[in-house]
């Protein structure tokens, strides 16, 4: 379970952002929190809004943690040497642009809280470090600053130092160490891999769900009620699956990478080629005074359809993964009460243990007496003076723990800030 992201230097992030799903203040809408059983932290949050203008750095906040997981995953491709190109640090101060970007990630796994970070630039890691909590004793893991290493574990010391000869300057200590099965980190790696997903620029359409359409019925039904809760007309799901030929693969390979995740090498071997899904949905109709079946391919749909298909199809999955997503721009393509819908259905019972982290401009879920969301769900970013993002949160304001209070009049009123300023002249 994720229980913190820190992010400095990023983008548009100058100063540290701290986004946590930890601050409970209060006791309204129980449902949409987790129980952890853990005596530390009892209870955590499902999900977490993000709204504010445009240019404020709401992506942004999002983007550092794909980039923690994207550099975690794949730092160990990079060769001695190799620069860090995805790493962009705040470019509009003197100071920053030469300094490391900094990140850090806490979390819950079989009941122990891990916190892990890193601080980097285009060429090295600076510093690297893990520890974690047992009852309230803190025990620290490693501690890295750029090729220097302290292992405070005598137990596994010497296994580790054999692994920091094994690990470049621009390489994370905790990946090496992982890919050679050091337990501790290996355990970290896996759940992130296993446990995050995200639908964003780079994974728009995760066409992944198709293949789990297919092969689980419970999936299936889950998300067709969902599909018939909001009456869209789509009476049934169909998947159908096909052998690829060499020659369509490479007509399709960007399409088959997002279907596996994983690269063209992966996918084909001197045997067998990977499969096509293709997900169509099913309407009736009248013909000569008789109810007529007809499919559709999913992207005959409308953008919004197919947009509602996909992101729930990913929820779902979430939910039953007990994972945790991350969703740039919940209400692209949607109407307001779909993304209504959407924010109630992650927060209810349906959903025991995921946590879902999202952005937005559906202003409709500031009425917190339909949206049911706590006041520490819901966060701000703004754009400060030097252009760089702030973030914080409705909890951090006196507001009353009242459901009738219309959270979304006083936001447009100005009184948390992360408002637009708009000149409109003589319009």
């Amino acid at each position: 379970m994720l229980l913190e992201i820190r992010i400095k230097n990023f983008k548009s992030i100058k100063d540290e952002i701290i986004l946590t799903t930890t601050m409970l203040k209060d006791q309204t809408n129980k449902q949409n929190t987790i129980n952890t059983n853990n005596k530390k932290i009892p209870e955590i949050l499902k999900s977490i809004m993000i709204t504010g203008p445009n240019a404020s750095g709401k992506s942004n906040i999002l983007e550092g943690i794909y980039f923690m997981y994207y550099f975690l995953n794949n730092n160990l491709s990079l060769k001695p040497g190799d620069k860090i190109s995805q790493i962009k640090p705040f470019l509009l101060d003197e100071a920053s642009k030469n300094n490391p970007s900094e990140f850090e990630m806490s979390l819950l796994i079989e009941d122990v809280i891990y916190t892990y970070g890193f601080s980097l630039d285009s060429t090295k890691i600076h510093k690297e470090y893990l520890y974690y909590y047992k009852t309230n004793r803190k025990i620290d893991v490693f501690k890295r600053n750029q090729e220097k290493y302290i292992f405070p574990n005598n137990k596994d010391k010497k296994e580790q130092e054999q692994l920091s000869k094994r690990t470049d300057t621009n390489k994370l200590y905790i990946s090496v160490s992982a890919n050679w099965k050091f337990e501790i980190t290996a355990k970290i790696i896996k759940y992130i891999r296993e446990k995050f997903s995200f639908i964003n620029k780079y994974h728009k359409k995760n066409t992944n769900i198709f293949k789990k359409i297919k092969q689980s019925e419970t999936y299936k039904q889950k998300l067709l009620e969902a599909i018939k809760d909001v009456d869209i007309g789509i009476e049934d799901l169909k998947v159908t699956e096909e052998e690829l030929t060499k020659e369509k693969l490479d007509r399709t390979i960007r399409l088959i990478e997002i279907i596996e995740g994983k690269k063209k090498e992966e996918l084909i071997t001197k045997d067998k080629l990977p499969k096509l899904y293709k997900l169509e949905t099913l309407h009736k109709y009248i013909k000569n005074n008789k109810e007529t079946n007809i499919y559709f391919d999913i992207f005959q749909e409308s953008s919004g359809t197919s947009e509602f298909i996909l992101r729930m199809g990913e929820i779902i999955n979430t939910i039953e993964n007990e994972g945790i997503l991350i969703i740039d721009e919940l209400e692209i393509n949607l109407h307001p009460e779909l993304a209504k819908y959407i924010n109630l259905y992650i927060n209810s019972t349906k959903n025991k243990k995921a946590q879902i982290i999202y952005t937005t401009h559906c202003y409709d879920l500031l009425n917190i007496q339909e949206s049911k969301l706590r006041h520490e769900q819901i966060w701000f970013t703004e754009k400060k003076k030097d252009q760089s993002t702030d973030l914080f949160s409705l909890a951090d304001f006196s507001e009353r723990k009242d459901p009738s209070l219309k959270i979304n009049k006083r936001y447009f009123e100005g009184r948390y800030g992360a408002k637009p300023f708009v000149n409109y002249g003589d319009f």
